[in-house]
């Protein structure tokens, strides 16, 4: 298994590094959480697909099964909404777990925690990854995150 965090440092790149990533691990029928604000409506109501949204903290959360539909919205490019803070998608928080990867895509995709247990996929990451070489932080290795994380 081979863990990395990486956090994007260039702001003004596009977003298609994360549509990319996030397309090949994401996969419909996945165990994901969502994590937004209260304040994000539209963003709540795609939540709200994978079941209840409940309250924990200042935070609201949505966990089920990935549907097409919510994939489909999930790799959808971010809004542009003026706030002047990058955005890769329209999720605070994505957290997805599968036979491939256990995934944390935090503060609207600016962040991810990603265990691979593929040595094929950690390779395709630094691939996107090296498109841009000054664009992220990135660390890389085995044990990274404590388990359960």
């Amino acid at each position: 298994m081979t863990d990395f965090f990486i956090q994007l440092i260039d702001s003004r790149l596009p977003s298609d590094w994360w549509q990319t990533v996030m397309g090949r691990l994401l996969r419909v029928g996945d165990p994901v959480e969502l994590r937004l604000w209260p304040e994000e409506s539209a963003e709540l109501r795609l939540a709200a697909a994978l079941g209840p949204v409940t309250a924990e903290g200042w935070e609201r959360v949505a966990r089920g099964t990935l549907t097409r539909e919510l994939r489909t919205a999930l790799l959808a490019a971010p809004p542009a909404d003026g706030s002047g803070y990058p955005k890769m998608t329209r999720f605070f928080t994505i957290h997805a777990k599968n036979s491939r990867c256990d995934l944390w895509s935090q503060h609207y995709g600016t962040e991810l925690a990603v265990s691979l247990r593929d040595p094929e996929d950690a390779a395709f990451l630094r691939q996107v990854l090296a498109r841009y070489p000054e664009g992220f932080s990135v660390s890389e290795g085995d044990g990274l995150f404590p388990p359960g994380q």
